[in-house]
């Protein structure tokens, strides 16, 4: 299929003070064999380096910067999927990185089977160590073959993920109605849209051909400044990741694929039972939704849109967006009042884009 034939992809990407990550994930962006329309990243208030770095960086780019912070990759994928101009959005994490068949790959896939959204299979490296800087950076974990949207309904939140292997008609995420934000929900909002996406449209098309890399975490703790400091820190072997995966159209797919992910391969969440994360749950509410969410609840939610992991946890006393409150205070220290309303920002985005819609 030549690449001026079909729906053109918009590239989605949030980000917040990452510049070093970021250009490498926008760079694998470009790199495509079937190169996006554009690619648009939003800021969640970002620092001006971030700017400055996608400046320098030629391509089709716009970017966004939101004027308060929301903590979260939520409301920054919907304010892009929200000015996004082709018929498929794509999501890019700004930590990940694509190899450059990422977008054709998810075309054929739907060009192949008439679905309307699309789920690939990401490679995941080991906790990132300053070893790595001179012996490069490999991913021997790998999301679990076999997936469905169905079984996602009792799995734990990482079974999707990362979303950077996600394209979705454009169309089909305005009538859904984008994310939502996480101080909403007792799921992810990774999950979250995922049912949702299930619901309206039916299981997407998978691909368990590996066209994504997820970067591991670094350590939590630096010499200095904690963990927050450590959020910040140097990627090592980051810019050798970088030339391998532009080396890849130049020098053939299967050496520099196989090396990069190189390894005891192990696939991630093959737990045969409900495995759903407490996500600040009591014992009691966490082993009464064991109990009761199985596969019929995910039928139930087919048909009815009831979520029985919400109401066990509702009637639990649980608060919702607790997961997003520890990961904040892990990652950045911050703890924020996460006030930032969705409509409010897709309106301002608007009011800000060229075509002003």
């Amino acid at each position: 299929m030549e690449v001026t034939t079909g729906p053109r992809i918009s590239v989605v990407v949030a980000t917040y003070d990452r510049p070093d990550t970021l250009r490498v994930a926008v760079r694998s962006a470009l790199l495509q064999t079937r190169p996006p329309l554009e690619v648009v990243v939003v800021g969640d208030a970002c620092a001006a380096e971030t700017g400055d770095t996608l400046a320098r960086i030629e391509g089709p780019i716009r970017y966004l910067n939101l004027p308060g912070r929301c903590g979260e990759q939520a409301i920054p994928n919907s304010v892009g999927a929200a000015l996004a101009e082709g018929g498929l959005v794509a999501f890019l994490n700004h930590d990940d990185v694509w190899l450059p068949d990422h977008l054709e790959t998810a075309f054929r896939a739907l060009a192949g089977t008439g679905r309307r959204w699309h789920v690939g299979a990401a490679a995941f490296s080991p906790p990132l160590t300053e070893a790595m800087r001179d012996s490069g950076i490999t991913f021997p974990d790998r999301t679990v073959e076999g997936r469905s949207i169905a079984s996602a309904f009792t799995r734990a939140n990482r079974y999707l993920e990362p979303v950077s292997s996600w394209v979705v008609e454009r169309r089909l995420l305005e009538r859904v109605g984008y994310w939502r934000p996480a101080r909403r929900l007792y799921r992810t909002p990774t999950q979250d849209l995922a049912l949702r996406l299930w619901r309206r449209a039916g299981e997407p098309s998978f691909d368990d051909r590996i066209t994504v890399l997820k970067l591991g975490k670094a350590p939590r703790r630096s010499q200095q400044g904690g963990e927050r400091a450590a959020y910040r820190l140097p990627v090592p072997g980051l810019e050798d990741l970088e030339r391998r995966v532009a080396e890849i159209p130049a020098m053939g797919d299967g050496p520099l694929r196989s090396t990069l992910l190189a390894g005891p391969a192990w696939s991630r969440d093959r737990e045969p039972h409900v495995t759903i994360d407490p996500i600040g749950a009591g014992r009691a509410a966490s082993a009464a939704a064991r109990r009761l969410v199985g596969p019929r609840a995910a039928r139930l939610y087919r048909g009815t849109g009831i979520d029985l992991l919400t109401v066990v946890y509702g009637l639990a006393g649980t608060r919702r967006g607790q997961m997003l409150e520890r990961m904040l205070r892990r990652r950045t220290g911050e703890q924020l009042p996460m006030r930032a309303e969705l409509g409010d920002m897709i309106a301002w985005a608007r009011s800000r884009s060229p075509s002003g819609e």
